[in-house]
């Protein structure tokens, strides 16, 4: 597996990573508040995932509400669960466990390149971790976390439901926040023009007969 490498448009950088039984592929993309490769899109699912850092130091209710940084979430929602783990199994986790142990490392780096880490502690470990939608009625929402522990090198991952206060604001932590993918205009511009060109290429091959 390789990490992936961030792109600066759609088309120009895909990465599908193979894992035995999961290939999936993460695509960096652009978003027009948060700026450059600040979404992964993830192609098997058709959902993009915007970057922890942006919702860091918000809590669960203002990034809902869209009450901070300047409305730059309009159009995001908290993710759930299933899609949670979806995206991590994507991304090449195949043994999504708060056990310490280097089985998901090289995935849990991935999941960190993409999303980015919100919490550095020097010489013990790095995170990346947010609040999701538990959909559950006690009150309080879930928290999701990939920590990489450096010495030795191993990692968790933590999917904890009914864990937060939703007026929680932390700076270790943001939110998983999606949106259903749109197809760019310019592919959607090249895929007109090739369904036009090989509709009209067999007439013109009959018309040389």
């Amino acid at each position: 597996m390789s990490i992936p490498m961030r792109g600066s448009a759609f088309h120009s950088v895909t990465l599908f990573i193979g894992f035995g039984r999961c290939e999936a592929g993460l695509v960096s993309v652009d978003d027009a508040f948060f700026g450059t490769d600040s979404v992964t899109l993830d192609t098997d699912t058709g959902l993009e995932w915007l970057d922890l850092l942006p919702s860091t130091n918000c809590s669960f209710n203002q990034v809902a509400t869209n009450t901070c940084k300047a409305g730059g979430f309009a159009g995001w929602r908290h993710a759930t669960e299933p899609e949670i783990r979806t995206f991590w199994t994507n991304a090449g986790l195949v043994d999504i466990s708060s056990t310490r142990d280097a089985t998901d490392l090289n995935a849990v780096l991935a999941v960190q390149s993409l999303v980015g880490t919100n919490w550095l502690v020097v010489d013990l470990l790095q995170n990346s971790s947010g609040y999701y939608d538990d959909g559950g009625p006690g009150g309080l929402v879930g928290r999701a976390q990939v920590t990489h522990w450096f010495f030795p090198s191993e990692t968790t991952e933590d999917i904890v439901p009914d864990n937060s206060s939703p007026d929680f604001i932390a700076s270790t932590n943001g939110s998983w926040l999606v949106r259903t993918a749109s197809v760019p205009e310019s592919t959607t511009s090249v895929l007109l023009i090739g369904a036009l060109m090989s509709l009209t290429a067999p007439s013109r091959r009959t018309k040389a007969d």
